[in-house]
């Protein structure tokens, strides 16, 4: 396979840095965008044929309305006839999964199934659009871990689709051996069963550390090795689920990505309660079944103590009152009493130890108002030994204490506040934070929000320098071209706004991203050489075709153009066309324009031009366009030298329509 050099320029705006990986027929190269002063990834499939072109053009822009946070955002994509068939990503910060396994061997469960639970997202996304999109080489190479933790799938498009995907013939072109499934050989086309396959080809890896046996192998009836084999620590449900996702028959496997999702999950909970039950004593702190008889007397002892205690203290339902005889207890008022001294009325010298021998036949206590004990000795059967003289001093009888009311403590019952949903927020692509400018360029602002607009929605994005000044574009897209800015530090938000009784209203707003646009380097005006002439800065004058002129997509029309004098060394024509509204942008290289321009006479330059070759109707389609020429330095050292004339209305429609020009 070709390589692209190190210098190579691409669309007059890619520069090639180095490649990062080839897989197949495709390739994916660091490159540095020369409009935006930022580094991007360039995936390029090396089919430039003119079917090749139509195909990737229907698909690379389905590609690129693609909006999800486990899929890297397509800023750009072009054709180069001849050549090869070209997308544009951001690069990204971060370490592919392959490196990860690589660098620590078998990963945790725990671990591997969060990063899986990412690309199922990204796979489902895929698989839902209206025609399913399959990604086709899935493994973990392609799948790109961020400082963020967030996984990327990387090479949608390379393999994902019929248009850029190079053909998986004999031989293995397109074929990841171990993660491709059996239908892959051969030439047959990948499904969302395939992408099912690899994904528990790449389960398996990451679990074991080990690249799983490819599967023609296993159709000759070599055997896999069950992923617990290699690694015990991987639970029974994973392993099935990893197994179910690599059958052989297609049809035994997971019907579709979210049933694989949910095989993983219950694997997770059941490894869950599967520690929870094995949960055991430490060793050496085991309680034998005698340990376990002398606790249980023992705290039925306690008991028994506590119970006791709590009896002798609580007062008695009957007043231990000595019962007087003869005149003394005719002459005794009732008394309610809770509890009896257990020492005579009078203070004596020391404290006697009463001796009482029980009532046997008890009698109610009637309530009445309590009143002094007397004082005299009764002969009753209670005795007791008192040293001191008793006097007439009456003492009151002990109240009954009132309870200490006890307040309740309430039950705390939990309520449930509900939280609301945070809205996502809008991600800011491009620029990056801290980008840089030079001054002229063109800057795009890029960013994605997962929700998508609704209909009373729309996007405003916010720019503001160092005076201030803030400027605001309303828009329903993802990007937005900026004016030509003054050199200084730009901070730059993105809002989304919904609409209230006719009224914008915020609805949620991206965090902040910064750019600078650098002051204008101050160029010495060299010194003029006689053998350097300067070349000529007059733009082209058009001819043809005239406004609102018609072009059909697979037929030729002439380009004419007045341009007085001889072109420069190493200068050429280029063909411009583009969408009202958007950046100019070349129709195709402009040194395969040169191939066919031809001199007219009377300064009169043309070229014959198939509008369905431009770059530009290969992302848009048919439509309204802008055309124009000027004067360019040929590449790799490409330059405009020429301005560019003002463009000219040329209306392009679909083959077979009627009205040609």
């Amino acid at each position: 396979m070709r390589m692209l050099a190190n210098g190579t320029m691409l669309n007059r705006r890619y520069r090639i840095d180095g490649l990062l990986e080839q897989a197949g027929g495709a390739a994916l190269y660091r490159a540095w965008d020369v409009r935006r002063n930022v580094a991007v990834v360039v995936q390029e499939n090396p089919d430039g044929s003119p079917a090749a072109g139509k195909r990737f053009a229907a698909e690379a822009g389905r590609l690129a309305r693609l909006t999800h946070p486990n899929l890297p955002r397509i800023s750009d994509h072009f054709f180069i006839p001849g050549q090869g068939q070209y997308l544009v990503t951001s690069l990204l910060s971060g370490e592919d999964l392959l490196s990860v396994v690589q660098q620590r061997g078998a990963i945790a469960e725990n671990q591997v199934v969060a990063w899986i639970e990412q690309v199922c997202d990204g796979l489902e996304y895929l698989h839902s659009q209206a025609v399913p999109i399959i990604h086709g080489d899935l493994k973990p190479a392609n799948l790109w871990l961020g400082a963020d933790g967030r996984v990327m799938l990387l090479g949608v498009g390379l393999a994902g689709t019929p248009a850029a995907r190079p053909p998986a013939v004999a031989g293995g072109q397109g074929i990841s051996p171990g993660y491709s499934a059996p239908e892959q050989y051969g030439g047959g086309a990948p499904g969302p069963g395939s992408d099912i396959y690899a994904l528990g080809a790449t389960l398996y890896h990451l679990l074991t550390g080990r690249v799983p046996l490819e599967s023609v192998r296993r159709l000759r009836g070599e055997k896999l090795p069950p992923p617990r084999a290699l690694n015990s620590a991987i639970s029974p449900g994973a392993e099935h689920a990893v197994l179910t996702a690599m059958e052989l028959d297609v049809t035994r496997r997971f019907p579709d990505v979210h049933s694989l999702r949910t095989a993983l999950r219950t694997a997770q909970a059941a490894a869950g309660m599967a520690q929870h039950d094995q949960v055991k004593p430490p060793e050496g702190r085991r309680v034998s079944p005698g340990m376990a008889l002398g606790l249980a007397v023992l705290l039925v002892g306690l008991l028994v103590l506590v119970m006791v205690v709590a009896a002798v203290n609580l007062p008695s339902p009957l007043a231990q009152v000595p019962t007087p005889t003869g005149a003394a207890r005719d002459s005794l008022t009732p008394t309610v009493v809770a509890r009896v001294p257990s020492s005579p009325v009078d203070t004596p010298t020391t404290a006697p130890t009463p001796t009482f021998t029980p009532i046997e036949t008890a009698t109610s206590i009637p309530t009445s108002t309590p009143t002094s004990i007397p004082t005299s000795t009764p002969t009753s059967t209670p005795s007791w030994t008192a040293t001191s003289t008793p006097t007439d001093t009456p003492v009151a009888a002990t109240p009954i204490p009132s309870p200490t009311p006890v307040t309740p403590t309430p039950t705390l019952v939990p309520t449930f506040t509900p939280t609301p949903t945070p809205v996502a927020r809008p991600e800011l692509l491009q620029p990056q934070v801290g980008s840089s400018f030079q001054p002229g360029n063109a800057i795009i602002l890029q960013w994605s929000w997962e929700p998508g607009l609704a209909p009373d929605q729309r996007f405003r994005a916010a720019v503001r320098g160092q005076t201030g000044t803030i400027l605001q574009f309303p828009t329903n897209g993802l990007n937005v071209t900026l004016p030509a800015l003054d050199p200084g530090e730009y901070i730059w938000v993105v809002v989304v706004e919904g609409q209230v009784t006719g009224t914008w209203r915020e609805v949620t707003r991206s965090a902040p991203g910064t750019f600078v646009v650098l002051p204008p380097t101050e160029v010495p005006s060299p010194t003029p050489r006689a053998a350097t002439p300067q070349p000529t800065v007059v733009a082209p004058e058009l001819v043809a075709p005239f406004e609102g002129d018609t072009a059909e997509q697979g037929r030729q029309i002439t380009l004419r153009w007045r341009w007085p004098g001889d072109l420069p060394d190493q200068c050429g024509f280029e063909v411009m066309l583009w969408k009202e509204g958007q950046e100019p942008e070349g129709a195709e290289d402009v040194r395969e324009t040169m191939k066919r321009v031809r001199f007219a006479g009377d300064g009169i330059y043309e070229v014959g031009f198939d509008p369905a070759g431009a770059n530009a109707v290969f992302k848009y389609g048919s439509g309204e366009y802008l055309w124009s020429v000027h004067v360019v330095q040929l590449p790799p050292a490409y330059q405009p030298v020429s301005p560019l004339p003002p463009g000219r209305k040329l209306m392009v429609r679909e083959p077979g329509g009627a009205g040609a020009g």
